[in-house]
């Protein structure tokens, strides 16, 4: 399965029941991967691991390449710049690659706690019955922690409720 079921829409959400006497940590990460965060050669490594032939690579990586931008104040332009990073707003192609580059995520996560993400938000919780449960929630913290540098990204801990 190329996408991974962990990933949710405004339609479908998960209700949790416990007793009283449970305990339930849940780590709320907001913005953990913008999609302007993007890195262009990182998100092509990811599409070939996936096995998406090289044509359709080919082509998703002319996509990407080229495109420029500048900076507006005033009346006054900056000059152009390429941009290296960022899946391009508005496109068809928009959610679906930034599922690809942030689908990995969940794998590096799940043996220690359950991961749901909705778009680049992501909820990390774990039942709590001992400490070693506690334990292996902050493992799947830091894993997580590990992940965003490894793909060049930055878990900004101020959005960490």
């Amino acid at each position: 399965m190329l996408i991974i079921n962990k990933h949710f829409n405004f339609c479908c959400f998960r209700a949790l029941a416990y007793t009283t006497l449970d305990r339930l940590c849940a780590v709320f990460l907001y913005n953990i991967c913008c999609f302007n965060k993007v890195c262009y050669i990182r998100l092509i490594s990811k599409l070939h691991s996936y096995g998406i032939n090289k044509t359709t690579v080919k082509w998703i990586q002319d996509f990407l390449s080229g495109r420029r931008f500048r900076v507006k104040v005033n009346l006054s332009y900056s000059l152009w710049n390429l941009l290296t990073s960022g899946i391009p707003q508005s496109s068809v192609l928009n959610p679906i690659l930034f599922l690809i580059f942030i689908n990995d995520l969940i794998k590096c996560c799940i043996a220690r706690s359950e991961v749901y993400l909705f778009a680049d938000d992501a909820k990390l919780f774990k039942h709590i019955l001992s400490e070693s449960d506690e334990q292996q929630l902050q493992e799947g913290i830091n894993e997580l922690h590990v992940w965003t540098k490894n793909w060049l990204l930055n878990l900004n801990i101020s959005n960490v409720r």
